[in-house]
């Protein structure tokens, strides 16, 4: 597929039923920068040839929760949310220093 433009509403509403594949760390990071990007106005659409793997990624750090003060991502483990949240501070500082 090549890559297309696709709203975040797209991506959002896009159903990914039994999933053969899982997003890495670093794609479930970039999905949760580019939801909050979203949400502050900066950015609408991404350019990508995998829409589904985005989808999933973006559904899945859409939801959190906070159980005992520790916020974490509803379908995903605590470990697996630290990690990512771990990833989205890295991610974040790059950026900073590109600037």
């Amino acid at each position: 597929m090549r890559p297309q433009k696709f709203t975040y509403t797209e991506l959002m509403q896009t159903k990914v039923i039994n999933p053969t594949f899982e997003p890495t760390v670093e794609q479930y990071a970039k999905a949760y920068l580019f939801a909050e990007d979203y949400w502050e106005g900066k950015r609408n659409y991404i350019i990508t040839s995998k829409p589904y793997l985005w989808a999933l990624a973006l559904q899945r750090v859409s939801r959190t929760v906070v159980i005992s003060g520790i916020t974490r991502f509803e379908e995903l483990s605590l470990e697996k949310s630290h990690e990512i949240f771990k990833k989205v501070k890295q991610l974040r500082q790059r950026k900073q220093k590109q600037r």
